[in-house]
């Protein structure tokens, strides 16, 4: 519910309100788009060639926006380090930089360039900016615009990361970052691209499972397998062949998976020079469980009370608990009063019996609570977190939290983790010749520990009766490669694994 004010201190931190910016590390995104004077710029053209492309997108009504446009860094820049024979570039550059400029916002017509409220963005200083400058409704949506202006840095490995508004040295200096590829085969995992999701109460997710394979080595790639592995066993597998350049890279698509943990792996499973980069972890977020028979809601409103309401709801749709709309003020559009920006508390009894529940929440403005007042909602069950997003509650019209509970203690609750009584950690890891597993339990225990390669081979198994408490078990990998491996450990007939990496 943030009614949103064009003011300067708003537009420093305005969120597009559907973006995270992409990660720094991951690929970037491929594009071709043309300039105001017309002339065509394909972005992977620019990095295969050698050079680092630093992105502007911004808005021309955004006044941070203007301000470093206005500065004329990017103009110090394309002067020293831009493409030699480009307009404005310096006979003697270091010919390793391209800066294409961006208006970002869909909204905003080709015409305010040149006749926004702030300026002429195509002569900021009175004359004409000599870096691309482009007019491009897709770009936002592509690199996943946070706020105006993001700025990042591209390397020519195609790797990305948030630069800032930095001055032209520190933009310059950034490129010693960059890196360089592997002087050899090195296959390496970029990103995880898949949609995997848990409905409701369920503990499994759903959905489509791919990833990025990227060549961080100077030699061409021309075969290689991608599995995907839960507790150390193979669930899908990909095969590649074909040319992969240094530096190109590659989806690998699964297909709709089902997962039934909280972690699983995607896994480059052919041998290369680089085995640390092999494997990427991706993790799935569950429903929580309880067994108590009372729970508390709370609802922390924002400065328009009068478009929120809520319902709690049993796995059969029958509204156990209901609140709202609360009541608005008489300021602009309904803001204040009474209940504005206040954090409302109830304590509600479940019915007995094991059930999946649903809190939902809704507003009729259609942007979710806003972050400004500290607004959100969240159920506690004897003081732990069941459901809690005062962290990014805008929502939109309508959110659904989901929670399972067995109120009278008799049924089987939904548990994320198989093994509450017992907790595992192994160190080091990396690890280069010997490794400890510390295992504490409750109760006395019959453990299982294998060694799993990354192909899903059974390297080394051990079993051993531990007593109630904390233990240490010991394992030496002397006498297996370098790479990525499974501690999986079997405990009173339930399973857990760990990941390692062995590096000597």
């Amino acid at each position: 519910m943030k009614h949103i004010l064009l003011t300067l201190a708003i537009v420093l931190s305005i969120n597009t309100g559907s973006f995270a910016q992409l990660a720094d590390g991951s690929i970037a995104p491929d594009f071709t788009t043309t300039d105001v004077n017309g002339n065509t710029h394909r972005l992977y053209d620019y990095l295969d060639a050698g050079y680092t492309v630093i992105l502007d997108i911004s808005a021309t009504w955004c006044g941070p926006c203007w301000n470093y446009h206005q500065g004329g860094t990017f103009e110090e820049i394309w002067e020293a380090h831009g493409p030699a024979g480009q307009p404005g570039v310096s006979p003697t550059t270091t010919d390793d930089v391209v800066i294409l400029w961006f208006e970002g916002d869909a909204q905003t017509p080709l015409s305010e360039l040149t006749n926004s409220n702030l300026g002429n963005w195509l002569q900021p200083n009175g004359d004409p900016v000599n870096f691309p400058i482009c007019n491009d409704d897709n770009i936002a949506a592509l690199y996943e615009l946070p706020f105006w202006p993001i700025i990042y840095t591209i390397c020519p490995s195609k790797i990305i990361s948030v630069s800032g508004q930095a001055n032209a040295n520190t933009h310059y200096a950034n490129l010693a970052d960059c890196g360089t590829a592997y002087e050899g085969t090195n296959a390496s995992l970029a990103s995880y691209n898949g949609n995997l999701t848990a409905n409701g109460c369920e503990t499994s997710g759903t959905g489509n499972v791919s990833a990025t394979v990227h060549n961080f080595g100077t030699e061409i790639l021309t075969d290689f397998t991608v599995a995907v592995i839960e507790n150390g066993n193979t669930i899908a597998s990909e095969d590649y062949s074909g040319s992969l350049d240094v530096y190109e890279v590659v989806d690998i698509d699964f297909g709709n998976l089902t997962i039934n943990s909280t972690e699983f792996e995607i896994a480059i499973t052919t041998v290369d020079d680089v085995p640390a980069d092999n494997v990427i972890s991706q993790t799935l977020s569950f429903a929580n469980s309880t067994d108590e028979n009372t729970i508390t809601i709370t609802i922390a409103t924002d400065n328009y009370p009068g478009e929120t309401s809520w319902k709690l709801k049993s796995g059969n749709g029958t509204v156990i608990e209901s609140f709202g709309p609360y009541t608005e003020g008489d300021g602009a559009q309904g803001s204040g009063g009474p209940d504005a920006n206040t954090s409302f508390t109830y304590d509600v009894a479940l019915p007995e019996g094991l059930d999946c529940y649903e809190l939902e929440i809704s507003d009729t403005y259609g942007d979710g609570l806003s972050l400004a007042n500290a607004a959100g909602y969240g159920i506690t069950a004897n003081g732990v977190d069941l459901i809690n997003n005062f962290t990014n509650p805008n929502f939109g019209v309508l959110v659904s939290d989901f929670f399972s509970a067995d109120s009278d203690g008799n049924g089987t609750v939904a548990a994320i983790n198989e093994l509450e009584n017992v907790s595992v950690s192994v160190y080091p890891n990396p690890v280069s010749s010997s490794a400890t597993v510390e295992i504490s339990t409750v109760e006395n225990s019959d453990v299982t520990l294998n060694l799993i390669n990354i192909l899903g081979e059974l390297i080394s198994s051990n079993v051993y009766n531990l007593n109630a408490g904390n233990n240490k078990v010991n394992f030496n990998v002397n006498n297996i490669e370098n790479g990525i491996y499974f501690v999986q450990l079997n405990i009173n007939g339930l399973t857990t694994t760990k990941k390692i990496t062995v590096t000597k």
